[in-house]
């Protein structure tokens, strides 16, 4: 009779054990998000519906704040200006706190 030496130990002396979860919880995502146009020229839209925001903010991939808005009935309309063309973040805060980010393009 054969034994395999490695799925002995394996089995007995290293037992896997695979009760943690990994991610993040309690993350409510009960809403609508739309950026148009995506890829954006000169402008782009930000609406929301089932979401509650005080803020929509517009930073570049370094987290730099380039741009922030109050919006008006849960949308708010970026224009371009001179902002070079490359992917952007739009993060949207929500009244209890919780931050949503999306990413836009501008062409």
């Amino acid at each position: 009779m054969r034994v395999d030496i490695d799925t002995l130990a394996a089995n007995f002396l290293y037992p896997l054990v695979c009760n943690a979860s990994v991610g993040i919880t309690n993350v409510s995502d009960n809403g609508f998000i739309r950026i148009w146009p995506n890829p954006a020229g000169n402008w782009f839209t930000v609406t929301c519906t089932g979401y509650q925001l005080t803020a929509i903010q517009l930073l570049d991939v370094q987290g730099r704040l380039l741009s922030g808005k109050q919006p008006v009935g849960n949308a708010a309309v970026f224009e371009r200006g001179s902002l070079r063309a490359g992917l952007y973040l739009v993060r949207m805060i929500q009244q209890n706190g919780e931050v949503i980010s999306r990413k836009v393009v501008l062409e």
